[in-house]
Order: C-alpha cells, then structure tokens, then sequence
C-alpha cells in the first residue's frame, strides 16, 4: 500500500499499490467491514498520492486523482474505476484534499521546464484552499496561492534547512494554520505558524 484515502462522506476507500492499482472498497457495517467493488487500473508505477473530489459529480459519482511515481496524472470514476479523459470540463472540480502531485489547480508550483533537479515531493493546500505548499528536492519550502495555474506565480519561500523537504502538511486549530515539514537528510520534524498578513504581502495573484 502507498497511497490511502477516505472519500469525504466516509462510505468509500481508495488504496493505492505498489503494483501500480487503486483498490476501490465500500464502508460497511459502520466500519466494520471493508466490500471490494472495483479497481482503478491504468499507473505503470506504484501509486503516489490519490484525492477524492469533495462533491459528487451530477449527484452521481464522485472523482478521483491520482499520480504515480513516474508524474503520470489520472481522473477516474469512482463508482466504476473507469478511466477518463482530462477534459477542461474537469479542472475546476473541487478537491476534498490536494496529496496529488500535479493537475491543472497546481500546475504553477512546477518549474516551466521539467529539471531533474528541482522535483516536487508533496504538496498540500490549508483548509481554507487558499494556499498551496509545495516540499522541493532542492530543499526549499514554498507557499502559492491556491489554485496555482501559472509558473509566473510568486511564492512564498521559507527558509532551506535541509538538502530535501520529504513531507509537507497543513494543520488547522480553530483559527490557527501551522504547517509541518519533513527533511529527509536531516532527520528534522518542522512546525510552522502560517502568518497570514505576511503570506498576502508575498503572494501575488497571477
């Protein structure tokens, strides 16, 4: 298992696999049980991140992302695993989560030409979906605005204390946004306190 999330009513499960497939199950019995009915397949590498959309579609199926570790992104119908197409109709679906590496709402965080050195290791958007983090092999930490659709977004940097940030999540305490980080090399577990007022004077809007 390399990837694991709930939908956002609680009633299903994605599982992502090393042997590059989503297991799709149904919560039974108040959570006792978990009913295989379906599979996502179409990843020739293990499974990386997977989200849900954080509403159905048509009030009929919710939406799946997920990404490999090769950086190839998918859409999938959750209720029958079917893969689908990545049509413009599609990127402004709401996420319930943002553990995928790419898709158009993150596209900005990227470097405009792919760079062996500089590779995204995780990303994450706050509750409020109004920032985006994402965790560089460069080391750096750098905070969008979300959603980030373009390479000419400024970010906000925070400052290197590893040769590579592994893991990056956002955690929300009543009105209090603070971020951890995770440095590979230096076995070193950050906190963060986001500052708001100062990320706003940072952040541009394109």
């Amino acid at each position: 298992m390399t990837a694991i999330k709930f939908s956002p009513d609680d009633q299903f499960l994605a599982l992502g696999s090393a042997n590059h497939t989503i297991y799709l199950f149904q919560v039974v019995d108040d959570g006792v049980f978990l009913e295989p009915y379906g599979k996502c397949k179409g990843h020739t590498e293990p499974i990386l991140g997977i989200d849900w959309s954080a509403t159905m579609l048509m009030n009929e199926f919710y939406l799946l992302q997920s990404t490999s570790s090769n950086l190839d992104y998918s859409l999938w119908a959750a209720s029958t695993g079917e893969k689908l197409q990545n049509t413009p109709e599609l990127r402004n679906v709401n996420w319930n989560s943002y553990d995928c590496k790419l898709g158009y709402a993150v596209a900005g965080v990227w470097p405009s030409e792919l760079d062996d050195a500089i590779v995204i290791n995780s990303l994450d958007t706050d509750k409020q979906e109004s920032l985006v983090c994402a965790a560089e092999s460069t080391g750096k930490i750098k905070i969008y605005r979300y959603p980030c659709y373009t390479q000419e977004a400024m970010p906000y940097t925070l400052p290197t204390y590893s040769k590579t940030v592994t893991q990056v999540k956002f955690m929300n305490s009543g009105d209090v946004t603070r971020l951890i980080s995770v440095g590979s090399d230096a076995n070193i577990i950050m906190q963060w306190k986001v500052n708001r007022k100062a990320t706003d004077s940072v952040l541009n809007t394109t």
